[in-house]
């Protein structure tokens, strides 16, 4: 009997111990109540004009009781945004714009222990749907013969003030190195041509005219590319007068006056990465810089009011940095401001302010420096310069605007962005859009509007490129 009590003895503890042990491996933390565990769901991807989401709390778990409460909050991403239910289980998220939100989710159980987990919400433009020429009107452009030029070139600066038209330096011969000085003025009065000429010549200058002064700023000419040269002409007088800008530039994608004041937005040069305004008091003929909040080129420049808007640009080539930035110029006080920012990042837009509302149209919204190839856009965004709210239509097709055509000219009551032989006439009292279409076999190199008229500049039948051998008034 000893034995067997012995023996029962042993067992009967071998058997306590064991449940023991397998009681701690089934539960090491039976005693202990463990937080909850939040899933806010799978990140999402929306297309404009969808501007909401549906979030739920469904994946989020708790083992040692229940989840009590919930809370969504806004991490990250634009302001605009409503959590229809932050407190809820199940809920939507409406208002979205462009961007990426991060959006928290905090799930609270009955012993009051939490957990967090967090859902991006990205929200993507809507696609851009260029207008094309099927849905729009066409009309075609009829050419006036009105005089042939004395002197046929390439690449010629065309420009105008008072009751003159000029055709300015230029290239006789596109495959090598002969610039031109030539300058020839075309005077509507007299219906007469007479010829100036650059201090240096050169082709592909920009230009911009405030009152009856001309500028012919930069450029390319033989063994130079980008010049501080600038002609000024004065159409009062007829006469000429030479000035230098503060530092080089090939090109002048924008500028913009204010008063007697010429704002040039320079950019262009190899290694030299903007973030400046050449600034010309044509009260004193005296130059100044101003800096721009970054260091940008290819900045497209508004003038409303007293104030430049300076928009987009693109910063530290050969990296595809585009800006969206809006920054302004208060001329008067010689302080800066900055607005809403574009829609998207963009650089070389044309720009015109009519009626209260800036129209910021096409340009460049990607690079690839390596392959040289660049991407377009069609949209147009219309900035009411007073609430700041925009709104949006689309050329024909996707382009972008350097030198005198990223100036659009308002003409009776329409706005004209002048692209290869082809007009997109935005008409802003009923929003509809035509295209203008040149006859065939015409180049046009250039569109300008003189004394209310609009001229063409351009060659017929040209075998090579844009020509400006004739000048036609335009009719449509």
């Amino acid at each position: 009997m000893k034995k067997v009590t012995g023996f029962l003895f042993i067992t009967i503890s071998i058997s306590i111990a064991l449940f023991n042990s397998c009681k701690k491996d089934i539960c090491k933390d039976c005693d202990m109540n463990q937080p909850p565990v939040a899933s806010a769901g799978n990140d999402q991807t929306i297309i404009l004009p969808t501007d909401s989401v549906y979030l739920n709390t469904a994946s989020s778990t708790d083992h040692h009781g229940a989840i009590v409460t919930y809370q969504w909050t806004k991490i990250s991403g634009p302001d605009s945004i409503t959590i229809v239910n932050p407190t809820g289980a199940q809920t939507w998220v409406t208002h979205l714009e462009e961007g990426t939100y991060i959006i928290e989710l905090q799930v609270t159980d009955s012993a009051g222990l939490s957990s967090k987990d967090t859902v991006q919400v990205t929200v993507q433009p809507t696609p851009i749907v260029c207008g094309g020429t099927l849905n729009r009107a066409t009309i075609t452009i009829k050419l006036i013969p009105v005089a042939a030029s004395p002197t046929p070139r390439y690449g010629t600066t065309t420009a105008t003030a008072g009751n003159k038209l000029l055709l300015a330096g230029g290239n006789t011969d596109p495959g090598s190195n002969s610039y031109s000085s030539n300058v020839d003025i075309y005077d509507f009065g007299t219906q007469t041509w007479s010829t100036g000429h650059l201090s240096t010549a050169r082709s592909d200058m920009s230009v911009a005219t405030a009152g009856n002064k001309i500028f012919f700023v930069g450029g390319v000419g033989s063994g130079f590319y980008g010049t501080t040269r600038v002609d000024i002409y004065d159409a009062s007088t007829n006469t000429w007068s030479l000035s230098d800008l503060p530092s080089p530039a090939s090109v002048v994608y924008s500028y913009a006056v204010v008063g007697n004041k010429v704002f040039f937005a320079t950019g262009g040069n190899p290694g030299v990465y903007g973030g400046k305004v050449d600034v010309y008091d044509t009260s004193t003929g005296l130059w100044s810089e101003i800096g721009l909040p970054e260091q940008v080129q290819f900045v497209t420049a508004t003038t409303v009011g007293n104030k430049v808007y300076f928009a987009g640009g693109l910063v530290n080539p050969p990296a595809n940095n585009i800006l969206s930035v809006v920054n302004i110029y208060d001329n008067a006080t010689g302080t800066w401001s900055t607005t809403s920012p574009l829609s998207q990042p963009t650089e070389a837009m044309a720009s015109i302010y009519v009626n209260g509302k800036i129209y910021w149209a096409g340009g460049i919204i990607g690079n690839d420096f390596v392959n040289d190839r660049s991407t377009y856009t069609c949209k147009v965004e219309i900035r009411d310069a007073t609430t700041g709210s925009s709104s949006f239509t689309n050329l024909s097709a996707p382009s972008y605007f350097a030198g005198s055509n990223s100036k659009p000219i308002y003409y009776y009551n329409k706005i004209i962005f002048q692209s290869w032989n082809y007009f997109d006439i935005y008409d802003p009292q009923s929003s509809t859009w035509s295209i203008g279409q040149f006859p065939q076999n015409v180049s046009i190199a250039s569109v300008i509007l003189v004394n209310n008229a609009l001229y063409a500049i351009g060659c017929n039948a040209c075998s090579y490129a844009p020509l400006s051998d004739q000048i036609w008034k335009l009719q449509f």
